[in-house]
């Protein structure tokens, strides 16, 4: 049902992790977690996950993805 949507949804979703409020963020990794069990390749949302961390100026921001996400 939401298969057609995963490209837009995983480019919203991965934005969103960057918001400065928390509450954001942790809706983000989860709704990208629920969207890994239905996403047919998942490689691409790693490599794009792991770029997010590897750039995120904020530590909280990289805890969030780390823990939630990966």
């Amino acid at each position: 049902m939401l298969k057609p949507f995963l490209p837009q949804l995983q480019t919203t979703f991965m934005k969103a992790l960057n918001d400065p409020n928390r509450a954001v963020r942790l809706k983000a990794a989860d709704a990208l977690g629920k969207l890994i069990v239905i996403h047919t390749r998942v490689d691409p949302l790693f490599t794009e996950l792991q770029t997010n961390i590897k750039s995120a100026e904020e530590v909280s921001v990289r805890l969030v993805i780390y823990v939630y996400c990966i």
